[in-house]
């Protein structure tokens, strides 16, 4: 309407396009968010989580964070980290996100590889509880939890962990920064493949079983 109404000219109609597109992708470096300090990080994806109806996570290195034990958290945070920024405060602040699990309102879904599980960063009696957590969060009604076995042919390539935050946006983490996707035939584009790994994963009770004996058995 805007573009109606000043005349533009089709090249400017292609340079507003291209905004449009830049705006729908933004990317937070994490120089940035280090500022920010990470307790302070935790609250703002906190508050996002509290907006939408449903998460969708995929992870194929590691737990998510909703889903982690303490000292898995602390372990995993101090990996992405520098040793200054992983507070008890930071850890504290990534567990008290787990709260909005147990809202019935919202539903969760959750999809994990095998390899993200059997990626060892403590002890076993770490990785026992870990797995512990997981078989107990797959227990409530509004959570999904489907883990794709290592043997199954990988449907699409595991090119990176996201979080899906309803319909409305896609949160991607790199080395450097954060990106936030909110274009709408990117964000149906994630959905799609989320849609497919869901679809090659087992449910999570057989899977950690299998998981529990293993690394009981020091495997």
């Amino acid at each position: 309407m805007w573009a109606a109404a000043t005349r533009a000219s089709q090249d400017e109609l292609v340079e507003l396009a291209h905004l449009v597109e830049e705006v729908a992708t933004q990317a937070v470096s994490w120089q940035a968010l280090h500022r920010l300090g990470l307790s302070s990080k935790q609250q703002v994806i906190a508050k996002l989580e509290a907006k939408v109806a449903s998460i969708r996570v995929f992870q194929p290195v590691v737990v998510p964070g909703l889903l982690q034990i303490p000292e898995y958290a602390r372990r995993v945070m101090e990996m992405g980290y520098s040793g200054r920024d992983v507070t008890p405060e930071a850890v504290m602040a990534r567990l008290e996100r787990q709260r909005i699990l147990y809202d019935l309102s919202k539903q969760f879904e959750f999809v994990i590889t095998e390899g993200a599980l059997r990626f060892t960063v403590g002890p076993p009696e770490v990785m026992l509880a870990q797995l512990d957590r997981l078989s107990s969060v797959a227990g409530l009604p509004n959570v999904e939890l489907g883990i794709i076995p290592l043997a199954h042919p990988a449907p699409v390539p595991y090119m990176h962990a996201f979080e899906m935050y309803g319909d409305e946006l896609v949160s991607v983490e790199t080395y450097t920064a954060e990106l936030q996707v909110e274009e709408t035939h990117d964000v149906a584009r994630y959905a799609q493949v989320f849609s497919t790994l869901r679809g090659a994963s087992q449910t999570a009770s057989e899977a950690l079983r299998r998981l529990v004996r293993d690394v009981s058995a020091g495997q």
